[in-house]
């Protein structure tokens, strides 16, 4: 019976795949599912409808979904690469894959995603994070704090980056890189004890 069972069409992309032991559903971890009844029964069922990754990159005409401006702005985009390529993820929160638009729109409503949001605005460091060596970096379309006397960290907010720079690593790393300039400008040593 397992060797009659075949793909039915557009079952693939709903997450069904062949295994040697049956169906298998990749979207729920179900499986071997054994009949072409119970499979149909499963993706007509509550649990695999809102784990069903209906929200695909544009690109395919198949499950294209138009991304509003006002989630890009928010975080939320396609997956360029990796497992979840073409799915829908929240950048900001390294969060997703998320099903559908409904999922999507859940999310940037919770605690941990407007947390991350209002740590996030203005990303400018201040005159202090400044003279601390951190700097503001631009990568393609994606901004973040850097430090440089550590030659680390992606910093997403201010109080990320003051807080690294309160660590006692920084505090050693500014403090060895403070005094290799003093010694290469002649600056100020310590006095010879006597």
């Amino acid at each position: 019976q397992i060797a009659n069972l075949r793909l039915q069409a557009g079952w693939a992309q709903r997450g069904v795949s062949h295994r040697s032991d049956g169906l298998w559903c990749e979207v729920c971890n179900k499986g071997p599912i054994i009949t072409l009844e119970v499979m149909e029964r499963h993706l007509e069922s509550k649990q695999h409808q809102k784990k069903e990754p209906t929200a695909r990159n544009p690109g395919d005409p198949e499950t294209a979904v138009e991304l509003p401006e006002s989630l890009i702005a928010r975080g939320i985009r396609f997956a360029d690469e990796g497992p979840r390529a073409g799915q829908l993820v929240c950048a900001l929160c390294s969060a997703g894959p998320f099903a559908n638009l409904d999922a999507v729109k859940h999310h940037v409503r919770g605690r941990n995603h407007l947390r991350k949001e209002a740590a996030r605005a203005p990303l400018e460091p201040t005159p202090e994070l400044a003279a601390a060596g951190i700097v503001l970096v631009e990568d393609d379309d994606d901004m973040y704090l850097s430090c440089s006397v550590c030659e680390s960290g992606r910093f997403i907010d201010i109080d990320t980056a003051q807080k690294h720079t309160e660590g006692r690593v920084h505090r050693r790393k500014a403090a060895e890189k403070e005094a290799g300039t003093n010694a290469e400008q002649g600056g100020p040593q310590d006095a010879p004890e006597r």
